[in-house]
This record gives structure tokens, C-alpha cells and sequence, in this order.
């Protein structure tokens, strides 16, 4: 803000007194959209905060004023959600016997089942499953337990466990890159949260997953094993990496 100026034209106007956080947000977005009808782009322009308690006030201001923007302050890139999505699908690619990987894999737009097909499955419903105490992974497989869900649920099911065995079949002969672009388009997984809230932050954060992939084989060869443990350790320690951008800077 521009203390020494007093109209929109100029610059903006010191707000004080009672004037809201989103007052001050409208007044940065339409200034910002004249700056940039004179020739500056979005990647000469940052908004330092003390705090990012208002972040998102601000963001949805820019948003609205068709700004592109990006958080750069301290976010935990490796705790995102689509990450985490990301990295459940190679756990248990590594082993589908992780159940916690498993139903995390099932619940997300990986798989998409619902919370009632996830409890049914996990306190295993089925009487077959629980006379024999055959795995979650196992009785996924199972066409009796796949028959007892939903039309919805089985459906789903179905082609999760269809798709996920032919990934698994084809995870060993990959290049980590390759391997972590398919898990990233599985079940239209990149598809379906691009469309959602955040759909280019969230789809430059899995861009930028890919590339990690890449580096990482470069620098430590093609195992997945090791890869993911790097991934979960950098989300156990949260590391502060910022958000990939959605466009060149």
C-alpha cells in the first residue's frame, strides 16, 4: 500500500479505522488489474504478509479478478493432499497388504467408494471374509465381496482393483517418472481434482511430483521403495516447500 497516494488511479490509499480485510483485498486486486493492463504480468507482483491467518482473503481477490497466484509461504508442499493421494498408490504398490495406504488409496478419487462400502470393507461384512480372516487386499479380489456392495461401490471396485493389478504389473519395468505419471492419471485421478477448488495449484503440485521422480532417478536410480520413503519422510518432517506455480515466473 501506498501511503503517499491518495486515489485508485495513483495508487492505493492507506486503509484503516474499521475497513475489512476484504475492502483492502478489492482494492490490491483492481490495482493490481490496472498494472497489468499497463504492461506488468503477475510474476513482477508479490504480496509479502506477516501472517497467512487472511491469506486466503486475499487469494480469493486475486481470484476473482481472473489473477493468477500462488502461495509461496511456508506451505508443506509434501503435505498436500494430492500428494499423500499419490503416495498411498505407490505404498501399496509396494505392498497391498498396507490397509492403511489401502483404504486411503479407496477412499480418495483414486477409487471414489463411499464412506458406508469403506466401513463394510474394513469390518469385514462379508461372512466369507471373516470365516477365513482373508486380508482387505485379498478379499477385494473376492467377487462375493465386490457382489454385496452398492451398484455404485462395485463398480468402482471393480475397476480399481482391475486397474491397480495391471499397475502393479507394469510398476517394475517404469522409469520412476513414467510410473508416477500413470499412478498420477489413474482413474482420472489428475482429471477429477483439476476440476475441483484449487484445480491448477493442485494439478502444478503434481507436475512438480513428476519431476521430482525424475531428479531423484537421475541421483538414485529407478526404486520406488526408495523414492517413497524419501516422499514420506520429507511429509513426516513437514518440509517447507512452497507450492509449485501454475505458470512460468
Amino acid at each position: 500500500v501506498d501511503e503517499r497516494r491518495k486515489n485508485v488511479k495513483e495508487g492505493l490509499q492507506k486503509v484503516e479505522g474499521a475497513t475489512t480485510r476484504k475492502a483492502e483485498a478489492q482494492l490490491i486486486a483492481e490495482r493490481l488489474s490496472d498494472l497489468f493492463k499497463n504492461g506488468y504480468s503477475p510474476g513482477d507482483v508479490a504480496i509479502l504478509m506477516k501472517t497467512r491467518t487472511d491469506a486466503e482473503i486475499y487469494r480469493n481477490a486475486l481470484t476473482r479478478a481472473g489473477i493468477e497466484n500462488y502461495f509461496a509461504v511456508g506451505s508443506s508442499y509434501f503435505g498436500k493432499l494430492e500428494l499423500i493421494d499419490v503416495l498411498n498408490m505407490f505404498k501399496i504398490i509396494i505392498n497391498p497388504y498396507d490397509e492403511l495406504a489401502l483404504i486411503s488409496a479407496l477412499r480418495s478419487p483414486m477409487a471414489g467408494l463411499s464412506d458406508d462400502a469403506l466401513y463394510w470393507l474394513r469390518n469385514s461384512g462379508d461372512p466369507a471374509v471373516r470365516q477365513h480372516q482373508v486380508s482387505l487386499w485379498d478379499s477385494l479380489k473376492m467377487s462375493e465381496v465386490i457382489a454385496r456392495l452398492n451398484p455404485k461401490d462395485s463398480e468402482k471396485l471393480a475397476g480399481f482393483v482391475a486397474g491397480f493389478q495391471e499397475l502393479r504389473r507394469q510398476a517394475g519395468r517404469e522409469t520412476l517418472r513414467n510410473l508416477a505419471r500413470r499412478v498420477v492419471n489413474f482413474g482420472d485421478y489428475a482429471a477429477t481434482i483439476t476440476a475441483g477448488q484449487d484445480g491448477k495449484q493442485n494439478l502444478a503440485n503434481l507436475l512438480k511430483l513428476l519431476d521430482l521422480a525424475a531428479d531423484f532417478e537421475m541421483s538414485w536410480g529407478n526404486d520406488l521403495v526408495e523414492f517413497t520413503d524419501f516422499l514420506e519422510h520429507q511429509k513426516q518432517i513437514e518440509a517447507r516447500e512452497v507450492e509449485a506455480p501454475t505458470e512460468e515466473e
